[in-house]
Parts: C-alpha cells; sequence; structure tokens
C-alpha cells in the first residue's frame, strides 16, 4: 500500500501497546507472510479498519433512507434542485465576481475621495 509508506516517512507518532499473546502471534503469523515490517502491517491494518467502518456508515446511512424514505416534499425539492443546479450555479459565480469588481472608496480625514 504506497500511501502508508510515504505517509511513514513524512510523518511519524511511537506508541506502546499492550496486545494479549494470542493476538500478538497472529499478527506476526499474518505480518510475516505479507513480509512487511510491523510497523507498516499494523498501519495498514488500521487504515483498513478505519476505510470499512467509513464504508458501513455510508451504508447504515443509505439503509435508513430504505427504512424511512423521502417524502412527497423531500422528493420534488431534490428534483427541483437537479433541474436548477446550473442556474444556482450560475448566480453564485455573477454575484462572487460582482462583488470582486465592487471598488471601495474610503473618504479622507478632509472627506474627500481618494
Amino acid at each position: 500500500m504506497g500511501i502508508t509508506a510515504g505517509y511513514t516517512q513524512a510523518v511519524t507518532k511511537k506508541t506502546a501497546i499492550s496486545l494479549p499473546d494470542e493476538l500478538f502471534r497472529a499478527i506476526e503469523r499474518a505480518r510475516k507472510r505479507s513480509r512487511l515490517d510491523r510497523s507498516t502491517w499494523l498501519q495498514q491494518a488500521a487504515f483498513e479498519y478505519l476505510k470499512k467502518a467509513t464504508a458501513d456508515e455510508v451504508e447504515q446511512w443509505y439503509t435508513g433512507y430504505e427504512r424511512v424514505p423521502m417524502t412527497e416534499d423531500e422528493l420534488s425539492f431534490v428534483d427541483w434542485g437537479t433541474k436548477h443546479f446550473g442556474e444556482m450555479v450560475d448566480a453564485l459565480e455573477a454575484g462572487a465576481k460582482r462583488r470582486t469588481n465592487r471598488r471601495i472608496v474610503r473618504k479622507g480625514a478632509a472627506g474627500k475621495a481618494h
């Protein structure tokens, strides 16, 4: 996994952990089979766990919508947003452009514009 190896070079934190003997031996067997050092193996295991946990959270979110479907009002709002998304983006961009083009006039001590 390239992400972990490159990341390890840039930023590392050392930590001491306690593991039951049986878990430690299982990790060591798996680590040796993969031909990785202990730190890299544990980093990859943690990364995969967190990636799966995030995927599970997203799946639970979708499952919630299956159990409690959107109301007609919510569906109408989503449909309207889909049809008019480009118009909303154009309006936001136009507003940002107007704000950028404004000139700020500051008055001096004599009340004259500079």
